[in-house]
């Protein structure tokens, strides 16, 4: 279970060059496939030489790859190491100790089972944490090495205590015994080893990594796994008693089925680190089902006599499922090229009352009075500052004719103008308290609207040159053309699920916000900083989010200023990043098994082997792609006045930022800017109007 915490080591620090999400789930899976290969092999040399041979010689495997893999510079060598020959050693360790316990006990077979599998609990606890606390305070390095040794001494000892009871019962210690696979109850057996074994390294494995999907740092990774191996330690022997009471068969089948159903009950809709511990507990007293019972159950299926026998095919059939995906990258796959998506990180702010529409022009930077006819379209827009900066980037919704949508709001009369403010989830109360600060006699009434009372959802389709602009919203919807960049698609608030209403393929909000990066269109508080980022800095002139002829308005006189005198030298883009032993990237693609290594944002760029003032800010990145303020002229071609230009094509820009690692002082990457074909467009038309007036 220690390999866990170094699975979400490597996943979040990437420290073997070209290695991916792919190559630690093999190694994980190889560890235990090697495991369970080499029964057969140890069931004949036990036969052979006894079960002391055999063990000692899988302490010296175990420990040797462990030290190994300290060592391990490639992925290949981690392969051999951490994955076969550790695998080896538990497999010739482990594998002699299991008929024994069988051997000395009969009526209590399934709890003395329990309470010895349950020491893999408590050692996983104490190997969990000691190794977390050594990567963090000593090195990755070390932490194998000292694990390695202490696993020799420890091992050494208990082999040299254990004793069988072979020359009694005389087993057949058949490697491969044929005459058994005769057995239909046998067959039985060896599916439900295969099944229960397929869901226990996926879920062992995975669950680190889940964590780290749901943004919660190592050390909360870690110590849910650690919640996990407690739960096996308390579990396991509950399960001895209750199968030696009940029915070792009985309780093996029914608590194979309540683990299935805690995995789609608890872990599938958790979202925070509580639940996900929960999750962890119970799962754990019932995962290691398999290992309580394995033992007594090839007792109660063939008899003690073939039970090393049976129990040799039993690992064989396990060999499969641990070379199952034991993780997969915590990145969202790629967008599929029609589809919708829920929008689950956005808020609804209801706005309505006589003076909705006139309240709204005062604080936004559209024209709301375009937006007040027949049209049922919302549109983009944003909220600034009295100094300009932008608050909030919202869509705005109105509401007067969507008489189906209005019905099922509560607290809104048929006669009020109102409006639905679509909202980053985090921001929405503080936009709300926004609104409310300007109210002052305004006839108007505000309200968050429930999750469950409407639901957002983008929708697009990259086969259709531009979504119909002219095709008629149902009136129970509200709906707009996403006009932030080209082939955005569309947003639509409906008061019902969404998912059998609308066409292509449904996928996540992350997956969504992977094709919202790519197209460059930045959203929300953390990629336009609240407070500080620059209306056309953050694009929104780009993305039809500025009308500059409209009146006066809050934050209007820098922007309009800015629009008419100044130069924008900056604006958001969306980048790559690469490691420097890889060439520049020609086109920006984004990869979901890339395992890059991400700094906090905001990061500054700066060139490669120059000093010299910022060259941008990484401000957002999902695997090896992001969004960045970037200095036009300096890390892209775009030239903005007759002024000479400091960008350079064979200029590489790099983020370097203090390493957590102490083998490593810093860490560095590069990273490379974009200009989408819609930026280009909107400067070609920005340099056409400027000549004109000239």
């Amino acid at each position: 279970m220690a390999y866990g915490v170094y699975l979400s080591y490597y996943l979040e620090h990437a420290s073997l060059p070209g290695a991916t999400p792919l190559d630690f789930a093999f190694v994980g899976g190889l560890n235990f496939a090697a495991a369970m290969l080499v029964a057969p092999l140890v069931t004949f040399l036990a036969r052979v030489f006894g079960i002391q041979i055999p063990m000692l010689s899988g302490v010296a495997f175990l420990a040797g790859g462990f030290i190994l893999a300290s060592f391990a510079a490639t992925r290949w060598q981690l392969y051999l190491s951490h994955g076969a020959l550790v695998g080896a050693g538990v497999g010739f360790t482990y594998i002699p100790s299991i008929p024994i316990l069988s051997q000395w006990f009969a009526k209590k077979r399934s709890l003395a089972n329990g309470i010895t599998s349950a020491g893999s609990g408590v050692g996983g606890i104490v190997f969990s944490l000691a190794s977390s606390k050594m990567i963090k305070h000593i090195s990755l390095g070390w932490s194998l090495r000292i694990t390695g040794i202490v696993a020799f001494v420890l091992n050494s000892l208990a082999v040299v205590a254990i004793k069988d009871r072979n020359h009694v019962i005389k087993p057949s210690q058949h490697p491969f015994d044929t005459k058994l696979l005769s057995r239909y109850d046998v067959w039985l057996l060896l599916l439900w080893s295969f099944g229960s074994m397929l869901g226990q390294i996926t879920l062992l494995y995975s669950l680190p990594d889940f964590a780290l999907s749901l943004h919660l740092p190592q050390s909360k990774s870690t110590e849910v796994l650690t919640f996990l191996t407690l739960g096996t330690a308390v579990g396991r022997p509950f399960i001895g008693c209750l199968s030696d009471r009940f029915g070792r068969i009985r309780v093996a089948a029914l608590l194979t089925l309540s683990c299935g159903i805690a995995c789609f009950a608890i872990w599938i809709p958790a979202k925070g680190f509580a639940v996900s511990v929960v999750f962890a507990i119970i799962s754990g007293a019932i995962l290691g089902v398999f290992w309580v019972t394995i033992g007594p159950l090839c007792v109660e299926v063939a008899g003690l006599h073939h039970l090393q026998s049976l129990l040799s095919l039993s690992w064989l059939a396990t060999v499969l499922p641990a070379f199952s995906p034991s993780t997969a990258s915590n990145l969202p796959p790629l967008p599929p090229p029609t589809g919708f998506a829920p929008l689950t990180n956005r808020a609804l702010i209801l706005l309505y009352g006589r003076d909705a529409a006139h309240y709204l022009q005062g604080l936004t930077t559209t024209n709301i009075r375009n937006y007040t006819s027949d049209s049922l379209g919302g549109f983009y827009t944003a909220f600034l500052n009295a100094q300009g900066r932008v608050l909030h980037d919202v869509f705005i919704y109105p509401i007067d004719h969507a008489s189906g949508f209005r019905e099922q709001l509560e607290g809104i009369r048929d006669d009020e103008p109102g409006f639905m403010i679509d909202v980053d989830q985090a921001h929405g109360e503080a936009l709300r308290l926004h609104l409310k600060r300007y109210k002052l006699r305004a006839k108007i009434t505000l309200r968050a609207v429930d999750p469950g009372e409407c639901h957002i959802w983008a929708t697009w389709d990259d086969a259709a040159v531009e979504m119909a602009e002219d095709t008629p919203p149902q009136p129970q919807n509200l709906g707009c053309i996403d006009t932030r960049a080209p082939g955005m698609g569309k947003r639509i608030l409906m008061s019902t699920n969404a998912s059998k209403a609308l066409q292509g393929e449904e996928t996540s909000v992350e997956s969504y916000d992977v094709r919202r990066v790519l197209k460059g269109v930045p959203q929300g508080h953390k990629e336009i900083v609240s407070g500080e980022a620059l209306p056309q800095e953050s694009n929104i002139d780009y993305m039809s989010g500025i009308d500059f002829r409209k009146g006066c308005y809050v934050g209007q006189e820098l922007t309009i200023r800015t629009h008419h005198t100044g130069v924008v030298r900056k604006r958001i883009l969306p980048v790559q990043l690469y490691d420097f032993n890889e060439k520049p990237p020609e086109n920006l693609q984004y990869d979901p098994s890339s395992i890059m290594t991400v700094p906090d944002a905001p990061q500054n760029i700066a060139r490669v082997n120059t000093r010299g003032r910022s060259a941008g800010k990484f401000l957002r990145g999902v695997g090896n792609v992001g969004l960045a303020l970037c200095r036009l002229e300096t890390m892209t071609d775009i030239k903005l006045t007759e002024e000479g230009s400091q960008w350079n094509p064979d200029h590489e820009f790099k983020m370097s930022w203090p390493s957590k690692d102490d083998d490593v002082k810093e860490k560095e990457v590069k990273i490379k800017a974009f200009v989408p074909d819609w930026h280009r467009n909107r400067v070609s038309v920005r340099d056409m109007h400027r000549q004109q007036n000239a």
